[in-house]
């Protein structure tokens, strides 16, 4: 069976970064991510040696620091997540995870509207 790589949640958090403000230094890393997280430089540094070598990220020089840029964008890993859960809940239908999931959010009035309106075209092109 293929092994599909997932972004853990401490990736997660210094991509999150990335995609925000990319290119960043270690040490801008670090004072974006230290109140909410704790970690120190020295932490923070072999997320991005791990991270590197999964190509999750790569670094330029530039003078002092190093500059650090995501090789992967939000969309791939969110579908990598998405695959991984599928995989996970595989017992159950996707109707019931999917309303799972949607019960764990507060949705708009707005955002509902906007689902039954993708499910009106998931149906719509169902029927052609």
């Amino acid at each position: 069976m293929e092994e599909t790589r997932v972004v853990t949640e401490s990736e997660w958090k210094i991509l999150q970064q990335l995609w925000q403000h990319e290119p960043l230094t270690i040490m801008q890393l670090t004072h974006a991510l230290e109140q909410e997280t704790g970690w120190s430089k020295h932490t923070i540094i072999s997320f991005l040696n791990r991270m590197e070598e999964k190509d999750y990220v790569f670094y330029q020089d530039s003078g002092k620091a190093r500059q650090y840029y995501s090789l992967i964008d939000y969309q791939t890993a969110l579908e990598q997540e998405i695959g991984a859960l599928r995989r996970k809940t595989a017992l159950h239908t996707p109707v019931k995870t999917l309303a799972l999931i949607l019960q764990s959010y507060q949705l708009s009035v707005k955002d509902c509207q906007t689902l039954i309106q993708v499910l009106e075209e998931m149906q719509k092109a169902e029927q052609k």
